[in-house]
């Protein structure tokens, strides 16, 4: 049987990780970005930040690895982003920040986690 976590990623996103904040309100990431699978929705929703504030997010991004809130996300490929693939992501068209990540234990099996992020 599927995995429930993991069974439905049939697109694929590139993923850039490890954000630092550079000091003048953006950030610059330590890993090179990837590309991962993933179901992408995009979905108009409201939701709380980490902080408790409510923010409202595009797109809800289910994925089968942690991601780090702050990192950017590009449904698409690494091919579909040509020689800009290494540069500043928030520059690209399409690119969008993650402001909130999920990890949801199955009830079946809660050491399996549904990952989310919130765009």
């Amino acid at each position: 049987m599927a995995d429930i976590t993991t069974k439905f990623l049939r697109q694929t996103a590139v993923y850039w990780g490890g954000p630092v904040d550079n000091g003048y309100g953006a950030f610059t990431y330590d890993d090179d970005p990837i590309e991962i699978p993933c179901r992408w929705t995009d979905s108009t929703q409201l939701v709380s930040d980490s902080k408790g504030n409510n923010i409202v997010c595009k797109s809800v991004v289910m994925v089968g690895q942690d991601l780090d809130e702050q990192g950017m996300l590009y449904l698409g490929t690494l091919d579909d982003l040509g020689p800009d693939r290494d540069d500043n992501p928030e520059t690209i068209a399409g690119t969008w920040r993650i402001k909130r990540f999920d990890r949801i234990p199955l009830i079946r099996d809660p050491l399996k986690m549904l990952r989310v992020a919130y765009l």
